[in-house]
């Protein structure tokens, strides 16, 4: 289902207003960042934390970006452990809002 370059790897289109998104698995998997647009682009993450390595954190710092919101399904693993790992990269980066 999951199979580099197959049909299930593909997010749902659906999600997108174009309706001929494609990943570049290749990009993707090499650790590059496939832009869709100007304000969207996709990463692929191979750990729970979205912060693994140091592509999505270049990405933010190179957008100025200083606050950041989850989503995210199964809270215990991926979404918990990206939100600790902002947290750990530097309160001085990334505001905390409770809500």
């Amino acid at each position: 289902m999951l199979l580099e370059n197959s049909g299930g790897c593909q997010i749902a289109k659906e999600l997108f207003s174009a309706s001929d998104v494609s990943l570049n698995c290749s990009l993707l998997l090499s650790g590059g960042i496939q832009r869709l647009s100007s304000h969207e682009v996709i990463i692929y993450k191979p750990r729970r934390s979205a912060f693994f390595k140091i592509l999505l954190d270049n990405h933010l710092k190179e957008l100025g970006i200083s606050t950041l919101i989850f989503t995210g399904c199964n809270f215990p693993n991926c979404p918990r452990a990206s939100i600790y790992e902002a947290r750990k990269k530097g309160n001085e980066k990334y505001r905390r809002r409770g809500y």
